[in-house]
């Protein structure tokens, strides 16, 4: 099965938001491996009017702000 992908999405005419992750999610087995392994999803805000960091990377991994997915309740304000 190949990787899916999906389009960006447009905030505004400059801004683009970019989703991606590690890992597959395509069914139950998935999520009951005998070994389960930890999983990434990534965000990224684009702001083009920024010329910055036009030819270097502006960010390292160290910047990334972390958050916990957790099952059940999508509300629960004890998870984000």
């Amino acid at each position: 099965m190949n990787p899916s992908t999906v389009d960006d999405t447009r905030i505004d005419e400059f801004t683009y938001m970019v989703l991606f992750g590690t890992g597959r999610y395509l069914g139950n087995a998935d999520i009951t491996s005998a070994s389960p392994q930890t999983q990434s999803a990534y965000g990224i805000w684009d702001n083009l009017k920024s010329d910055t960091c036009p030819t270097t990377a502006c960010f390292d991994r160290a910047d990334l702000q972390q958050q916990i997915f957790c099952p059940g309740n999508p509300v629960d304000s004890t998870c984000q």
